[in-house]
């Protein structure tokens, strides 16, 4: 009866232990935009090519909601009572069906049930306290964002120009794709003054973007050295301090001998 007590309490322990905030956040933002461009499918005519940047976009969603429904399943501690209502977030996440993003509307309240539990400071003390985990977030919505809106953008300024050779809704994602890695290969470019401040600013994105991922890596990798070292270095300071008290208590110990003879 006392072990069944003891694994309750745990379990109970498990299932509210705090959420990650970074990470509720990120997915909270996301699953807004989804639903935007979700909305902005609809409104647009089945033949528009900007119709088809946000298709793609949608699909990319759907991949990163899939691999978050997953993540909530294994962190679950009992997996049935997380499908009780979780498989909404997987029935949300098949793609080519938009009606059922609607279905990330329970994550969507989730999430603001998350937030809604911590104070405004909290929260972004949380994000404060997790700079690398911030920064890698919201640099994976900077790409998402700019990866469409900079296609949606970039067809805009260049299909009206005879001269242009950006005309399509593949040709914009390739080219956007491109110019924000700052790889440039030169195979698509803008011939408008819009279309060339647009790759000015992606191009700034891009370079950003890795920036943030080299120092987000670098803290991955030498953070845990640096703790190791410390921690060698604290155990050798305190073996030292050990090793000087045991000389000292030696020395007293012959000096209380030698005045009882």
């Amino acid at each position: 009866m006392d072990q069944k007590r003891i694994d309750n309490t745990a379990e109970s322990e498990a299932t509210t232990r705090e959420p990650n905030t970074t990470y509720e956040l990120f997915i909270g933002i996301l699953g807004v935009y989804s639903l935007l461009v979700v909305g902005l499918i609809f409104l647009l005519p089945a033949s528009s090519p900007a119709r088809e940047i946000l298709l793609v976009a949608d699909t990319l969603t759907c991949f990163i909601f899939l691999a978050d429904f997953f993540r909530s399943l294994i962190r679950a501690p009992r997996k049935r009572a997380y499908l009780k209502w979780g498989w909404l977030d997987l029935l949300g996440s098949i793609p080519g069906i938009l009606i059922l993003r609607l279905a990330r509307l329970r994550r969507l309240g989730q999430v603001a049930g998350v937030l809604r539990q911590q104070k405004r400071g909290k929260v972004f003390r949380r994000l404060s306290q997790r700079l690398a985990e911030s920064a890698i977030g919201g640099t994976g919505l900077v790409v998402i964002l700019a990866l469409t809106f900079g296609s949606l953008f970039i067809l805009q300024a260049e299909r009206q120009d005879p001269a242009a050779n950006i005309r399509t809704s593949a040709d914009a994602l390739w080219w956007s794709f491109v110019t924000m890695s700052t790889v440039g290969y030169g195979d698509y470019f803008p011939v408008t003054r819009w279309g060339r401040l647009l790759a000015i600013l992606l191009m700034t994105v891009g370079v950003g973007i890795f920036g943030v991922l080299t120092s987000y890596l670098a803290t991955v990798f030498i953070t845990p050295y640096q703790k190791d070292k410390e921690s060698t270095d604290d155990i050798k300071s305190l073996r030292d301090d050990m090793a000087a008290l045991q000389a000292k208590l030696e020395v007293i110990e012959r000096l209380l001998k030698d005045s009882k003879t």
